[in-house]
């Protein structure tokens, strides 16, 4: 069973997620959420005026993704020693940037010409995707994941992904995330 759960106060939403086994037997699963901002924050903006802000500085790779959005086993170094990803027309044009193993608990979206910000708290989530589409870049997906998509060799069974948790007979699992705006 799958509980999902959003509090809101001032300016801070929490969405918390709780998973629980009712069924006999261990059960397999993965989760991800995919929150989406608009970005420029005011249409008559300019994208390059728009970047993401690491809690840390960051060396950190992005996985591989082939033409068919699965994963390939490589990784590419895309932050070094920096905190900050500036954004423009091309920053997704290879796809979704899937990061793991970031020191940074939040990524916040910014703009070098307004005083506002969007700010995401990762909580326990062990990836980190940010994506925006590639024709209509109206927003920018800031995503907490769990897992993620399917190496394109991967063969193996559902309970064998790399990020899959397993929960046994009638345990609990819960996991949250905060987006706040300044």
């Amino acid at each position: 069973m799958l509980e999902t759960t959003y509090s809101i106060f001032e300016n801070e939403i929490s969405i918390t997620f709780n998973v629980k086994n009712i069924d006999d037997e261990d059960i397999y699963f993965s989760l991800g959420s995919h929150p989406c901002f608009f970005c420029p924050f005011n249409k008559e903006d300019d994208l390059n005026e728009y970047y993401l802000e690491f809690q840390c500085i960051e060396d950190a790779s992005i996985f591989e993704i082939d033409k068919n959005d699965l994963l390939t086993g490589n990784k590419i170094n895309y932050l070094k020693n920096t905190s900050i990803i500036r954004l423009n027309n091309k920053t997704f044009s290879n796809g979704t940037l899937i990061f793991d193993h970031l020191k940074s608990k939040s990524v916040s979206l910014k703009s070098n010409i307004r005083d506002e910000e969007i700010k995401v708290e990762l909580g326990d989530f062990k990836y980190l995707a940010l994506w925006a589409p590639e024709e209509t870049r109206p927003f920018i997906c800031i995503e907490p994941w769990f897992g993620h998509a399917d190496y394109n060799k991967f063969k193996g069974e559902f309970k064998e992904k790399e990020g899959i948790i397993k929960l046994g007979r009638g345990k609990e699992h819960t996991m949250s995330y905060k987006i706040i705006l300044k």
